[in-house]
């Protein structure tokens, strides 16, 4: 039976400051803070404490100090605020001055200019007919579309299950491929759909205005109704692997979880290469309004 609560283990990278420390007194608990917050904190008294001592700021009026010291602690609350990265807020402000700079915010996408920072945004390389994905440093991937069979609507046997089983599958894979899943929300892929459609236009033996206007209405509701206007959520797999064999090993592991149980993947279809950039198109392209 798998656990019903992992506990996340503190990264390797963690440095002194990091490390949280609770602050407890006999009367009130401010909780765990971490140590960085302290000397945050303890920096920002000092040097309110060196201004206001400092002149002109010590001679002068008792309102005006009160404003200072009022506008350095909403400063210092606001960019102090611990977030759910771990990171305070003033960690951000390089990262925003960097956003300020107009192409640090925009890539020219058009035929005539350079790829090269696109193609850093995206990291691909190129892409085969078959699906076959190159990355810039040098890995491999595959792109799946894969359907879950995890809902809120299932039986507590169901569940375990397939939490069960979910949890033997991961244990199964190497950590030198990375699993990412993609979720968007767009069109549903109609081309079976409107190829049968259109199939049994051309199959039909006696042809009728009415009979041909129906046909015609069918495949105006696949193309611009079905798959234009109404949207769902479709889900995909990616494996990002350093090599060749790296990647065959987790195709392996993948393919025979499919093959055996349809707990964790109902589904799942390798992408080809129009696919593939379809699904990037889609992530990555310019939509009109």
């Amino acid at each position: 039976m798998a656990k019903a609560e992992y506990k996340v283990p503190p990264s390797l990278a963690r440095s002194v400051l990091d490390y949280e420390t609770p602050i407890t007194t006999k009367s009130f608990s401010l909780g765990v803070i971490p140590v960085k917050v302290l000397l945050f904190w303890f920096v920002v008294f000092i040097s309110t404490a060196a201004v206001i001592m400092t002149p002109p700021v010590k001679h002068s009026p008792v309102w005006l100090k009160i404003i200072i010291v009022l506008w350095v602690i909403g400063f210092a609350a606001y960019f102090g605020q611990w977030t759910k990265t771990k990171e305070m807020k003033f960690m951000q402000l390089p990262a925003l001055f960097g956003y300020l700079q107009k192409q640090h915010r925009r890539i020219s996408t058009r035929r005539d200019t350079a790829p090269y920072p696109f193609m850093q945004l995206v990291g691909i390389k190129s892409v085969d007919e078959d699906g076959y994905v190159r990355y810039l440093d040098g890995s491999v991937g595959y792109f799946y579309s894969v359907v879950g069979t995890a809902s809120a609507l299932l039986f507590s046997g169901d569940r375990g299950q397939i939490v069960d089983r979910v949890d033997s599958f991961w244990q199964k894979v190497e950590t030198d491929t990375q699993w990412n899943f993609i979720t968007t929300k767009e069109s549903q892929a109609v081309f079976s759909q409107v190829a049968n459609v259109e199939r049994k236009n051309q199959n039909l033996v006696y042809r009728h205005p009415e009979l041909t206007k129906l046909m015609e209405e069918s495949l105006d509701i696949l193309r611009y109704d079905v798959g234009g206007k109404f949207s769902s959520i479709h889900q995909y797999l990616t494996l990002h692997s350093p090599n060749d064999a790296a990647l065959h090993t987790a195709q392996e592991i993948l393919l025979s979880e499919v093959e055996n149980s349809s707990a964790m993947y109902k589904q799942c279809r390798q992408l080809n290469g129009f696919e593939v950039n379809d699904l990037l198109r889609s992530i990555y392209g310019h939509k009109k309004k």
